[in-house]
């Protein structure tokens, strides 16, 4: 006998909403602020259900927008259910899109539930001899459930998903599936506001489904039930009756289903792609179209120049381009204390060359064999990184002072990817490699963890064997190059050339010296004012004691409200989950007030911060080589133009 094909049921609202809510403490946003929580999670949930079910068929169905029928026999219905909040509801044609362009089929029936859809679907799939799966979390359609017919319920809180079958869905309520329509009836459903009998909870309504059998067999046996449950049950019939109808699922919509549409078949890129870019979904690239993430398999070619010979091949072929995109592999993200291991350059798509200068080996106390000495690396390249020839880079900043450290010099002509893309959408919060490879191109990046590794085996670039490192570098300067042939149109057409090549790129060069130059501290100076500070902070903290009569922890938000509000009875004027506030627009209302207290309070908290934030913080970023504080000014962070600094800010 053939083995049954197995075709999955989803119902689509559902999984969506469960998605939604499940991240709404953290929901996740793109750089546009768009909650993409319910999309990340139903696409998640596909390739799961795709991997570990395994179906031959799959369909998804989904609410009609339009009230349904039941709304119509019972104006109640779902009335105490909040409104979908906009950001679902919003999403949910491009969820139902997503599903279209992983092959899956949706469907979407006027004044009809995705629940009706589903059970139509169902009673034609047995028909058509299919095992069938519903993937739902929905205890409702348990009514469904049937020798061929089973529910995967998704699982909650990490637990696995659990899957109901004919001969295990009794151990959910303690009654046969086909009884469970008859259980909704009796005791209501508060998420549908299904009204049941009232007084009828969960347990009696088992119980007297365990006894009787059915709705019907209860009203034929009202005489053998107790008094005060008969009354019950005899004042809420018609209650009971709607309840049913409500309830039950339908099963003959005049739906036409062509079974072959739902054969489970492979995404499409040219669909899926645009969604993933648009919605920032990077991570998904590679589970849903691995095809499409490969480094290889646009037929890339990357190099290692590991010879002289080599090398001047190189050489000869930048000295005959316009530009050519450049990147630095280092030691370290702080470019005022990396050391260069290797260059990458390219002047054509899909081409790359990494040079290797500075790679470790565990055979030899010189220096991995593949290396090219950095002496013979500065003769042959400086004269191309001043020449008029523009360099396009991804962060080119940080190359400068890499370069300039390392006794190269940059000059001539540049193109920052990651300004372009700032200047072309100011407002959005990522203009990294790797986003920008998602979303001009549908390719996703090669991870550095993928080629360092990650927690403790993680290491140095400089430990990476530079044929491994060959392949990540030339992917960056490939992906760059590409990238500043599509931004560089975009600029001219927006009328942006001009601001980007005027004001944005010589203001690079601007930076790039200020944070090279740096910032002299007199450390003396300030070690000599902090000890003046902590004098000044240990007489505030004894007037402080004095006046509460005891010591206690200042810096305990919950000892010095029990001082200030308990002990010393000041009025308290804001209450938090862990006692009375003491913030600081507390302490200045109470001094305000004339409590010395407070006053003094304010002053040892300002002292505290000076302490923390510059005097002790400050001398510990100053580079040992230079002495100085380099700091990075960050030309992409805000939308109206305006710079910020890190590290320290």
């Amino acid at each position: 006998m053939a083995k049954k094909k197995k075709l999955v049921l989803i119902d689509g609202t559902a999984l969506a909403y469960r998605n939604h809510f499940s991240m709404i403490k953290n929901p996740l946003r793109n750089s546009k602020g768009v909650n993409t929580s319910a999309l990340y999670g139903t696409l998640n949930s596909l390739h799961k259900i795709i991997r570990e079910v395994k179906p031959d068929y799959i369909i998804a169905a989904f609410d009609s927008r339009k009230p349904t029928f039941r709304h119509k026999m019972f104006a109640e219905y779902k009335s105490t259910r909040a409104k979908m909040p906009d950001e679902l509801s919003e999403l949910l044609p491009v969820i139902e899109e997503a599903y279209e362009a992983l092959g899956i089929p949706v469907m979407v029936v006027d004044g009809v539930e995705a629940d009706d859809v589903v059970g139509t679907l169902v009673k034609k799939a047995e028909q058509a001899g299919f095992d069938v799966i519903i993937y739902t979390g929905d205890k409702d359609f348990l009514q469904l459930v049937s020798p061929g017919v089973s529910m995967l319920a998704p699982g909650r809180a990490n637990k696995p998903d659990q899957l109901w079958t004919y001969e295990n869905a009794h151990e959910k309520f303690g009654i046969r599936p086909e009884q469970v329509v008859d259980l909704l009836a009796l005791m209501g459903d508060t998420s549908d506001n299904i009204p049941g009998v009232p007084g009828i909870g969960e347990k009696t309504a088992v119980k007297l489904l365990q006894e009787f059998g059915s709705l019907d067999g209860i009203y034929q046996n009202l005489d053998k039930i107790k008094p005060a449950l008969r009354k019950k049950l005899e004042e809420g019939k018609e209650s009971a009756y709607l309840s049913k109808e409500l309830a039950t699922i339908k099963t003959d919509l005049p739906i036409e289903i062509d079974w072959e549409k739902a054969k489970l078949s492979e995404p499409d890129p040219e669909k899926l792609i645009p969604i993933l870019r648009e919605y920032e979904l990077a991570t998904l690239m590679k589970k849903l179209l691995p095809e499409h993430t490969d480094t290889q398999t646009h037929g890339e070619k990357y190099q290692l120049i590991n010879s002289t010979e080599l090398l001047n091949e190189l050489i000869s072929r930048l000295e005959k381009c316009d530009e050519f995109a450049l990147d630095t592999e280092t030691t370290s993200e702080d470019p005022m204390r990396a050391e260069l291991v290797g260059l990458s350059f390219t002047d054509k798509p899909s081409t790359g060359y990494y040079i290797p200068i500075a790679h470790s080996s565990k055979d030899s106390l010189f220096g991995h064999p593949d290396n090219v000495p950095m002496e013979l690396v500065k003769s042959k390249i400086q004269p191309l990184l001043t020449s008029k020839k523009r360099k396009i880079g991804q962060n080119i900043k940080y190359d400068i002072k890499v370069l300039w450290r390392a006794g190269f010099e940059l000059g001539g002509e540049i193109f920052d990817t990651m300004v372009a893309s700032y200047v072309l959408e100011p407002s959005s919060y990522q203009h990294g490699l790797d986003f920008l490879a998602l979303k001009y191109l549908g390719h996703q990046m090669t991870s550095y963890k993928a080629v360092a590794g990650k927690g403790h085996k993680a290491v140095s670039f400089d430990k990476v064997d530079p044929k491994v490192a060959a392949q990540y570098s030339c992917e960056d300067v490939d992906i760059t190059l590409r990238l500043a042939q599509i931004l560089e149109p975009k600029l001219r057409e927006l009328k942006l050339w001009d601001l980007f090549h005027d004001l944005e790129m010589p203001l690079v060069w601007v930076l790039a010296d200020m944070e090279m130059t740096g910032i002299r501290l007199d450390v003396e100076k300030l070690t000599q004012l902090g000890d003046e500070i902590r004098v000044k902070q240990a007489e505030l903290m004894e007037k402080i004691f004095d006046i509460a009569g005891e010591r206690f922890n200042l810096d305990s938000p919950k000892q010095l409200s029990q001082i200030l509000f308990v002990k010393l009875g000041l009025p308290p004027k804001k209450k938090t989950k862990t006692g009375y506030s003491t913030n600081s627009e507390v302490l200045s209302e109470l001094a305000l007030e004339g409590y010395e207290i407070a006053e003094l309070i304010m002053q040892y908290r300002e002292l505290s911060k000076l302490l923390s934030t510059y005097i002790d913080a400050l001398p510990k970023l100053v580079n040992p080589n230079t002495g100085r504080i380099h700091t990075t000014f960050n030309q992409t962070a805000t939308a109206t133009g305006r710079l910020s600094s890190s590290d320290p800010n």
